[in-house]
């Protein structure tokens, strides 16, 4: 679905429910993507000043947090720039953030110093209760990647 229209919906609150008693679901907006001329989407001008892209009352409230999650979707590197500037935001004000990459692993050349980072590499039921799990420790994750990521990872890492 288009990033603007992803408000209020959430893959992940159902079976995060499963796995943790407490769960707090906050679902950012993003800036609307427009689209070049072949209609692919292309991400807003950046603007002159910085945008802080976590609201004040959550900025506050991740201090309480045991964990934060911050799960990612990209489709196509304007989406992925996107989705760069929260998550590292939350990078930045807690060092702890697991990063989940939903769809590609490609995500991570935005944010390659963050300590814990997942790729389940869709958003389909299992891959979300996987996902659950390994977190949780019920199953321990044995992938590889299965792509280089340059700079970063060679293909078939760990």
């Amino acid at each position: 679905m288009p990033a603007s229209s992803a408000t209020n919906v959430s893959y992940l609150a159902r079976v995060a429910g499963q796995f943790w008693e407490h769960v707090d679901i906050e679902i950012l907006d993003l800036p609307a993507a427009g689209n070049d001329q072949q209609g692919n989407p292309v991400a807003p001008v950046a603007p002159v000043a910085p945008v802080t892209h976590i609201p004040e009352a959550l900025r506050n409230r991740l201090k309480e947090y045991d964990q934060i999650i911050a799960a990612v979707y990209s489709r196509s590197p304007n989406i992925e720039q996107l989705q760069a500037e929260p998550v590292k935001e939350l990078i930045g004000l807690r060092s702890d953030v697991i990063v989940v990459a939903l769809g590609n692993p490609y995500d991570i050349r935005n944010f390659p110093l963050v300590d814990t980072y997942v790729v389940t590499y869709g958003f389909r039921e299992v891959q979300v209760e996987a996902l659950f799990r390994v977190l949780t420790g019920v199953i321990k994750p044995t992938g590889q990647l299965p792509v280089e990521i340059r700079g970063l990872f060679p293909r078939w890492h760990a």
